[in-house]
């Protein structure tokens, strides 16, 4: 689980380092069931990667519905 969480760090400021966002949400069944577990190694081990500003990282508020909000949205346009 600790080399996992240092392999999303790394991921997650690889994602700050080219896109800048204010914000990264993280869901799936995992995630939501395993908050601490998913975010604190992500928290503990961006910091010593990131060239950018390190943004908000949380949980999805959307829940389980993200995947039907994703769906939708690809059905609209």
């Amino acid at each position: 689980m600790k080399r996992i969480g240092e392999v999303n760090a790394v991921g997650f400021a690889n994602i700050v380092n080219i896109y800048d966002p204010e914000l990264i949400t993280v869901g799936g069944s995992i995630a939501l069931n395993n908050q601490e577990l998913i975010l604190r190694p992500i928290e503990q081990g961006i910091d010593g990667h990131l060239i950018n500003r390190k943004p908000e990282i949380m949980i999805t508020p959307l829940g389980e519905d993200a995947v039907l909000y994703g769906a939708l949205a690809l059905a609209w346009r």
